[in-house]
């Protein structure tokens, strides 16, 4: 284990604390415009996509559960999240003004643990890029990770977009989003 951590690049760790600062950043309210929503998920899929078309020697396999998992999680995500209050979009300056929310450490912290693991299996088992079931899961996992992300990002501008009256309360006492 200490071999693996002595010999991870620095660069690793530099991504690591950058994903955990602006994750801690996130749990408080702030504002955020659409386009910086949007970098983290592009940067994971890109990433996810460069690696699996270029270390993978089953690429098909590969792609097939990076985008199979990545459609699943990403409507997840995205149904879960746009349901959250407390987001506003400011259509003039297409900014977001969002609470707190740990999803997004999570999904950065979480991301960032199943790549490191998988970029150990490959550093440390390289043969595994030609086994189909490896290039499957890495494939998944990948897709998995990138649809949490994209998920998370386009239900906040969903929730951001939603009607003034889903919040209304009828007399019933439920909301219009239950029905």
């Amino acid at each position: 284990m200490s071999d693996i951590l002595s010999h991870t690049p620095i660069w690793i760790w530099v991504i690591l604390f950058l994903l955990v600062r602006r994750g801690f950043a996130a749990l408080q309210p702030e504002r955020i415009s659409i386009a910086r929503l949007f970098i983290l998920p592009l940067v994971m899929i890109g990433w996810s996509l460069y690696a699996l078309t270029t270390q993978m020697h089953d690429a098909p396999a590969a792609l097939a559960g990076f985008v199979g998992i990545g459609l699943i999680v990403t409507v997840i995500m995205h149904r879960r999240i746009r349901l959250a209050d407390g987001l506003v979009l400011e259509r003039g300056t297409m900014t977001l003004l969002r609470p707190g929310m740990p999803a997004i450490l999570i999904v950065s912290i979480g991301g960032f643990g199943v790549r490191y693991a998988l970029g150990v299996e490959v550093a440390t088992n390289p043969w595994r890029v030609g086994d189909v079931f490896f290039t499957t899961i890495y494939g998944t996992m990948s897709g998995l990770v990138s649809g949490a992300a994209l998920g998370l990002a386009t239900g906040q501008v969903a929730a951001a977009l939603r009607p003034a009256y889903s919040n209304f309360t009828p007399r019933f006492g439920r909301q219009f989003d239950d029905i």
